[in-house]
């Protein structure tokens, strides 16, 4: 199972042989299913900033206990990290498409400290797409809202 250290009250669960990081990410997948959609979950990866290898020096405190060839000891409390930087990715609980747009939803039950500035991030890539007037994307807290999310796309799709 998925751990879920970092999310409040977060349980996972499987169902249909996919692993779910919370019940709500279930309902979700039912409930997408029971409409007729076919949504993949966590599938799709969008970068959010590209990562890099540094050629700035960059010293800070010497907490490291493990030899990396990457890392400099200068003195008892100071090293010298040039560590690779990861990208910065964020990749969305359910995407599909229907009917020309394609749908992301993220649910949400407790935001944790990082997702905030990560979903800004995220929400700044999309506007930068060629494509984005294709894209919804949808913030799910509850069913009820996930049912207006999914009403709203039938009724859009049909010319209403």
């Amino acid at each position: 199972m998925i751990e879920n250290k970092k999310i409040k009250n977060a349980h996972p669960k499987e169902y249909n042989g996919i692993k779910f990081r919370s019940q709500l990410e279930v309902t979700t997948y039912k409930t997408l299913i029971e409409y007729g959609f076919t949504p993949k979950y966590e599938e799709e990866t969008f970068i959010l900033w590209d990562g890099f290898i540094p050629s700035v020096p960059f010293y800070t405190k010497n907490k490291f206990k493990r030899k990396n060839h990457n890392i400099e000891v200068v003195s008892k409390f100071t090293c010298k990290d040039m560590r690779p930087l990861t990208s910065m990715i964020y990749t969305p609980d359910f995407t599909f498409d229907y009917k020309g747009k394609h749908i992301i939803i993220e649910v949400k039950g407790f935001s944790t400290d990082t997702f905030v500035y990560r979903f800004k991030m995220f929400r700044a890539s999309l506007e930068k797409r060629e494509d984005k007037d294709k894209i919804e994307l949808w913030e799910i807290y509850t069913k009820r809202q996930l049912l207006e999310c999914l009403e709203h796309l039938k009724q859009e799709t049909n010319g209403n």
